[in-house]
């Protein structure tokens, strides 16, 4: 049997296309996100409500610099699908690593595409196994266990207005409130909430998110609205940020 060393010398470069793939997913939320980082905001432990489409969670934390992620979705196949993702990412990333310093048959295409193609946070960020990580399955309309006054920032896309239009919900707005609650109650005093939600489409009514931030204990200190028409839909949209009082 081949010795093990001699193996490593003669590996065949790892296949790349789930990272690409992934690198371009995250890669795109990362410059959706981009509005965070202008207003200035840095985190070293984030929470991001809602998890789907993948690839947001770990956008939002390179956005803000953070070392501690957690990702919260009330949909456990979202949470599942995200560690899945991350978890090859990871054994990706090494192996790549594995080849480029080990293997003899390495050539200058192989140092270009890792130097190039992929980006310090997948290298210096996702591959280290000392980077706290988590995706939870949590219900945020309830009591989700997190622990209280921890984050810097949490952070939520397009996922609030989901449960005030929810018609199933007895009552939907306060079930909205609730939520808000839970991503304040996790939030460190002066720390921040940023949301980016509809606020209005041609077939729900008007939602008034800065009300229910403010009924929260948070203070809102950034607000702007825009009209979509694009991938997300069309309609009336507002990027919030809100202050912990």
């Amino acid at each position: 049997m081949p010795h093990p060393v001699m193996c490593e010398k003669f590996m065949n470069r790892p296949d790349t296309t789930f990272l690409e793939e992934q690198i371009r997913i995250i890669t795109a939320w990362r410059q959706e996100f981009q509005w965070v980082v202008d207003f200035g905001l840095q985190a070293a432990e984030v929470a991001n409500f809602g998890c789907y489409p993948y690839g947001k969670s770990l956008a939002i934390m390179w956005a803000l610099g953070a070392h501690t992620l957690t990702g919260i979705d009330p949909d456990e196949k979202h949470t599942y699908q995200e560690e899945v993702n991350l978890s090859r990412m990871q054994l990706e990333l090494r192996s790549y690593w594995n080849f480029l310093t080990k293997s003899e048959h390495v050539t200058e295409e192989d140092i270009q595409w890792w130097n190039q193609e992929v980006p310090a946070f997948f290298k210096h960020e996702l591959s280290q196994n000392e980077f706290q990580i988590d995706y939870l399955p949590r219900d945020v309309t309830r009591y989700t266990g997190l622990p209280a006054n921890f984050f810097d920032v949490a952070f939520c896309d397009f996922f609030l207005h989901e449960i005030w239009w929810d018609k199933a919900r007895g009552n939907s707005e306060y079930a909205t409130l609730f939520a808000i609650g839970q991503m304040a109650h996790v939030v460190r005093p002066e720390g921040y909430l940023a949301a980016y939600e509809w606020v209005q489409t041609g077939t729900f009514h008007r939602l008034d998110f800065r009300r229910l931030f403010e009924q929260a204990g948070l203070t809102v200190v950034h607000m702007r609205e825009e009209r979509l028409d694009n991938w997300r839909g069309k309609g009336y949209a507002a990027r919030f940020i809100c202050q912990k009082r």
